[in-house]
């Protein structure tokens, strides 16, 4: 089985040396496999770190100017063209030595799987704040716990890999089918919601997913990561992803106001939300996360539904 392997990194070239070091010991078994690094537009030393582990590893870099996620996505499904298996991880994550054969040997199992998902937890460099472990379950999103049961099966309806950890059998996607790159990452941009939107389009094609629990992968995470900044930023993101994947929290009778009425309108209920979270924050405890985090999501969504 030809094996690539893809990652779409962009400007984090310290956390990218660190997931190329634990891919060293991956084990391919015997399949033929390779590494794909998608520059996505980086300006700082992205490249001289991937010329640093020619040597050790199958890796070519490939730069694409077009800015976002999902732009590198496509890139990566065009650059590995021919693949019988096409494994996504990202730069931020430490790859145990067994991952590539779980997901290859689960594909083996289901030949007729267009799509597989492993367990993701989270790696936390120093100990996080008491209130995210208070609520992991509640910020499994942010902090990309990701855990389906022990059982190799279907996924169940509503029921997705995460980017980090999944695989996609080529010859099971729809011909001509991307990533769409008005969703996802750009930048510093928080906005998700490109592989939502193309499981949505998978799973109305009824393609096959399977939940693969031996494929493990631990995601590290950062100080920066669980500060209280980037939770506001995170949900913030979430709320605009919202919006953007066609949903809404507001009533349908807001279509019928006018548009420049309405973006005002909103424009002040985002600025409302600010400052409700703001207040939220004051909780005691650890009460404030989980209304804090909806306040922003709130917001988010009044942020994106207020844009020109």
């Amino acid at each position: 089985m030809r094996v690539v392997v893809a990652l779409c990194t962009w400007n984090r070239s310290a956390s990218l040396d660190r997931t190329l070091r634990s891919l060293h010991l991956l084990d391919a078994g015997l399949h033929q496999w390779e590494l794909l690094v998608i520059d996505n537009n980086s300006t700082d030393d992205t490249a001289d770190v991937v010329d640093r582990h020619a040597a050790a590893l199958p890796v070519r870099r490939v730069f694409e100017p077009v800015q976002g996620h999902a732009a590198a996505r496509n890139r990566a499904m065009v650059e590995a063209e021919g693949a019988d298996l096409l494994l996504w991880t990202d730069d931020d994550v430490l790859v145990p030595s067994d991952w590539l054969v779980a997901l290859a040997a689960a594909a083996d199992r289901w030949p007729d799987a267009a799509y597989l998902g492993g367990r993701i937890e989270p790696h936390y460099l120093s100990e996080p704040p008491s209130w995210v472990r208070a609520h992991e379950r509640f910020l499994s999103r942010l902090v990309l716990r990701h855990d389906l049961g022990p059982d190799e099966v279907p996924f169940a309806p509503g029921e997705r890999p995460i980017g980090a950890n999944m695989a996609f059998r080529p010859s099971r996607i729809p011909a001509g089918m991307t990533f769409d790159q008005r969703l996802g990452r750009k930048a510093d941009s928080r906005v998700v919601g490109e592989e939502q939107d193309f499981f949505d389009r998978l799973d109305a094609a009824e393609a096959l997913g399977v939940w693969v629990p031996s494929a493990r992968m631990d995601h590290v995470i950062e100080e920066e990561r669980v500060s209280v900044a980037f939770l506001a930023d995170f949900y913030e993101g979430l709320g605009q992803t919202h919006v953007r994947l066609g949903g809404s929290l507001v009533s349908g009778r807001l279509a019928t106001v006018p548009e420049p009425v309405r973006r005002a309108g909103v424009a002040v209920g985002a600025r409302v939300l600010g400052a409700l979270a703001a207040l939220l924050r004051r909780l005691p405890g650890d009460r404030w996360v989980v209304p804090y985090a909806r306040a922003a999501q709130l917001r988010g969504v009044a942020r994106e539904l207020s844009a020109p």
